[in-house]
């Protein structure tokens, strides 16, 4: 009788696993981009991944996180589809007017990324919690938001729901999406009164007291 398969092996033949099974593609690290963004933001390794259980776990999460991605990108554009600008990774507070200080919106970090429908020509702010995957920031951009730095690293606007506050895990991030924010901005004052179809509010001026009443991201 033949030798089977040593331990940790592949067997070949007829149980050799499917290239395209989802589980053997995060087992080999044979995953796309936007995969690989997910379990580096999320600090998930790949001998993490050893396990088919912690596998099956963590794909479950992969597939919540995109389907969540694309139902919040779908947006209220009558169809339109919208465009993932950038995305960064940042700590979301909103600022509570009743207590005059930041609280916090997610359990640590959120994916936070600037839609683009090009058709409408609207942007809105998306963040989704890594840790509870819930929607923490649904905001539209206008020509007249108002975007302020209370530090490098941490930011803030508001619209007529929520005065926002980022507090974003590097320099890189706050940069990349300072950036993307205000030429969003700048190209909605350059179309005019109908840019962003619609208009907001100032912040509040208690949460620029308060921008920098937040700790450091871990």
């Amino acid at each position: 009788a033949g030798r089977g398969a040593a331990a940790g092996q592949t067997p070949r033949g007829g149980g050799a696993r499917d290239p395209n099974d989802p589980i053997y593609k995060l087992q080999t690290g044979k995953i796309p981009k936007e995969w690989k963004k997910i379990l580096k933001e999320a600090k998930i390794k790949k001998k993490d991944l050893k396990n088919e259980e912690t596998a099956r776990m963590v794909l479950q999460l992969i597939e919540d996180h995109l389907a969540k991605s694309q139902s919040a990108a779908a947006g209220a554009g009558g169809g339109a589809v919208e465009q993932s600008m950038i995305d960064a990774r940042a700590a979301v507070y909103y600022f509570d007017q009743s207590r005059g200080e930041w609280t916090a919106a997610d359990t640590g970090l959120s994916k936070v990324e600037i839609f683009c429908n090009p058709m409408a020509n609207t942007y809105r702010v998306v963040a989704i919690s890594y840790k509870s995957q819930a929607i923490v920031i649904n905001s539209s951009v206008f020509g007249q938001t108002q975007y302020s730095k209370a530090s490098e690293t941490f930011h803030q606007w508001s619209d007529q729901q929520h005065a926002y506050g980022l507090n974003f895990a590097s320099l890189k991030d706050a940069e990349l999406f300072s950036n993307a924010f205000q030429a969003c901005v700048t190209r909605l004052q350059k179309i005019g009164p109908g840019g962003g179809k619609g208009t907001n509010p100032n912040a509040p001026p208690a949460a620029a007291a308060h921008g920098g009443a937040v700790h450091a991201v871990e």
